[in-house]
């Protein structure tokens, strides 16, 4: 497991832990530096796991981490030099260490639908998904949609509690898959333990949402009408995005946040066949209560 220091890497690791089995953690040698991270690894090492340190660079590293184990999972987060050149290494030595599967870090919309360029983030995820394809070794790409803490949060800039409204590109009525870090971390825990073959993308859906029904959730929970905010057409935010990325601004917020709107608001990059069903154990968090239990946490 790399990457077990940040929320959605920690809580896949807790998931593998629940179900009996053991967990080996890659981490740098300098992540005890950072208290918050170091008490997530003791919290894991406390239930059993254990640490192989050293870098995506260290090849002798990446063998001795990958011994041994049946799947790798990698929750990383980085540039081109993590993402692609590090996932692929980690990828390579993995395969001939006889791993059966590897788990890149993908946990998004399916951008395998979008055409290159138009999500410079996502790009890096495929181009990486595209080498660790070429490798002896199971490759499961973990598709999720939007992360509810990422699409509701009021940085995002679509829900505006204060102003009471709900923002929006294109048609409101348009489909848009959410799923929650922690249910996406359950069912990535339970495809890493997955015997058999798992063909093609790992796609898990934890609600589907529209403007229009998160208008009408949050004016129940907020006991207060929220209205829509039409910010303009999809093509309008195509251009948009494509002026950002001329300028030489694709890597900033907005613009990374913009891609996102872009490929979930225009449906090109849904999730399709999820694969819900053939995991019962899960009852994924709805909208409606992900929105319900914010309030509550807020008092």
């Amino acid at each position: 497991m790399v990457g077990a220091t940040g929320m959605l890497g920690e809580q896949i690791a807790h998931n593998i832990l629940n179900e009996g089995v053991s967990v080996r953690l890659f981490l740098r040698h300098e992540y005890a530096v950072d208290e918050k991270k170091a008490a997530k690894i003791e919290g894991l090492t406390a239930r059993g796991a254990e640490i192989t340190l050293g870098a995506l660079t260290d090849m002798a590293s990446l063998d001795r981490a990958t011994q041994g184990v049946f799947s790798v999972v990698s929750a990383l987060q980085g540039g081109h030099d993590v993402i692609v050149t590090g996932q692929v290494a980690l990828a390579s030595e993995a395969s001939k260490n006889g791993a059966q599967r590897f788990i890149p870090s993908d946990y998004s919309v399916d951008f395998f639908k979008l055409p290159a360029g138009s999500h410079i983030n996502l790009d890096l995820r495929r181009t990486a998904d595209d080498e660790i394809a070429k490798k002896p070794i199971e490759m499961t790409n973990v598709l999720n949609g939007g992360f509810m803490e990422v699409v509701f949060a009021p940085f995002f800039q679509i829900i505006d509690i204060e102003k009471s409204t709900v923002a929006f590109y294109g048609d409101s009525r348009t489909p848009i898959d959410v799923t929650t870090i922690a249910d996406t971390a359950h069912f990535t825990a339970l495809a890493a333990l997955e015997d058999s073959p798992i063909p093609g993308p790992f796609g898990v859906v934890g609600d589907v949402v529209t403007a229009d029904s998160l208008c009408n959730l949050l004016s129940d929970i907020h006991q207060k009408p929220f209205s829509l905010i039409n910010k303009g057409s999809i093509a309008n935010l195509k251009h948009w995005i494509e002026t950002e990325q001329v300028s030489g601004r694709s890597m900033v917020w907005p613009t990374i946040a913009a891609q996102y709107m872009w490929a979930m608001m225009s449906g090109k990059a849904r999730v399709t066949d999820p694969v819900n069903v053939k995991y019962p154990s899960i009852s994924p968090i709805k909208a409606d209560e992900f929105l319900k239990r914010r309030v509550r946490s807020t008092y």
